[in-house]
């Protein structure tokens, strides 16, 4: 349970202004940032998933969050992680977590295009 929360908390953290458009180089900086950011969140929470956190104590912790907004994030991210199945080997837990978190880091880049 304690690593499960140092995972949310870290993913509360990681995530800030993601739906902010771009304005300048400066922006777009900011916004490769925040979809870094992003996926590192979604790895933590998909390596909790993976780990045997259950969904219930997932979105306890997400509740937490005093953020509205990044609230919402980090409970869709969390319902997400349970559509894909919980591996048994190591190897394969860890592919799904890159793909997972490469994922959420390609949809954000697509989205300030």
């Amino acid at each position: 349970m304690l690593k499960l929360f140092v995972f949310m908390i870290f993913a509360s953290c990681s995530i800030s202004s993601v739906l902010a458009s771009p304005k300048n180089n400066t922006d777009l900086a900011i916004h490769e940032q925040n979809c870094l950011d992003l996926a590192d969140a979604a790895s933590a929470i998909m390596e909790a998933r993976q780990g045997g956190s259950s969904l219930l104590e997932m979105m306890k912790i997400a509740n937490m969050e005093e953020d509205s907004g990044k609230r919402f994030i980090i409970k869709t991210i969390v319902a997400d992680s349970f559509k894909k199945p919980k591996m048994q080997e190591e190897s394969k837990q860890k592919d799904v977590i890159n793909e997972f978190s490469a994922n959420y880091y390609l949809a954000c880049t697509e989205m300030y295009k």
